[in-house]
């Protein structure tokens, strides 16, 4: 059974085309990792942050590949899908890439399009 953590690393390795040993070693003395999975559940939302890695976990025993997998998160209908696990989806990419969160929506006590450096 996967954890949270493995699915989001899974998840991320779908999302931004980085190999898992690169994005998240097997001696990794900083643990981005488990740093960005604590750090965008409460302003994801436990919500749509579970159902985000429930859909990973799904579509990865269905044996879907990464393509189809990010496609499926990503798009509906051939547009950019505007739900909200997407649009966390696009925020965990950019967290990856640019090691910058764009806050996807209004969550709590985080409003729309807060950022903050992840560090």
């Amino acid at each position: 059974m996967s954890t949270d953590l493995d699915n989001f690393t899974g998840l991320s390795v779908v999302l931004t085309g980085i190999d898992q040993e690169r994005l998240a070693p097997s001696v990794d003395p900083i643990g981005l990792p488990t740093t960005f999975l604590n750090f965008i559940g409460p302003r994801l939302g436990q919500n749509v942050l579970g159902a985000l890695l429930a859909q990973y976990a799904s579509l990865l025993a269905e044996q879907q590949t990464p393509q189809q997998i990010g496609t499926a998160i990503l798009m509906q209908n051939g547009q950019p899908a505007t739900t909200q696990t997407a649009l966390a989806a696009r925020a965990i990419m950019k967290l990856w890439l640019l090691g910058v969160w764009y806050q996807p929506y209004a969550q709590g006590a985080f409003p729309l399009g807060e950022h903050t450096v992840v560090s």
